[in-house]
């Protein structure tokens, strides 16, 4: 296993200042726009994923074609995830909902990840924004698992998007004004 520690961290995160802040500047921007129209967002988010599932069900089963045999598996997998994809556009509240319970565990995974790296920057040197992150990422968690909000599925999905955008901007934004 390749070790990823602070070093790593920190030659990631060594753009060039400006890059960073007009990143950020573009996350937040967009943040902004998912947070005030979240039941679009959700919608685009839910639609998309059916778009990006049928195109690569016509890329498998196109790639299936191309050989002299017939790659039945990669035939199979294309149609599957073109009806796949069909149904999120015939069904897109149930398609929303199941988004929502991946979302669960993308926030579970994102906020070990910023709690990581607390671990591997400490407090300093903005460690506390993943501190932040992580808090934000967690609570964001538990808003799905314990239903707080009743049926947040139309928007719910919007608005955490636009958290994260949010919040991954105002990270740029800090790293590239402290990067000199």
């Amino acid at each position: 296993m390749v070790e990823y520690g602070r070093e790593e961290f920190l030659r990631d995160a060594d753009r060039p200042r400006h890059t960073n802040i007009l990143l950020g500047i573009i996350f937040m921007l967009l943040g902004m726009v998912a947070i005030l129209l979240p039941k679009f967002t959700t919608a685009l988010v839910v639609l998309g994923f059916g778009v990006l599932l049928i195109v690569a069900g016509i890329i498998a089963i196109a790639g299936a074609l191309r050989g002299k045999d017939v790659a039945t598996g990669g035939l199979y997998m294309g149609i599957v995830l073109i009806v796949v994809g069909i149904l999120i556009f015939l069904f897109p509240v149930t398609a929303g909902h199941m988004l929502t319970s991946i979302l669960l565990l993308f926030l579970v995974g994102t906020g070990l990840v910023f709690f990581y790296w607390v671990h591997l920057l400490g407090l300093k040197e903005s460690g506390y924004l993943p501190l932040i992150g992580g808090i934000i990422a967690l609570s964001l968690a538990m808003v799905i698992i314990f239903g707080w909000f009743g049926d947040v599925n139309p928007w719910l999905i919007g608005v955490f998007i636009g958290f994260d955008l949010l919040f991954n901007g105002l990270i740029l934004i800090i790293l590239g004004i402290e990067r000199r």
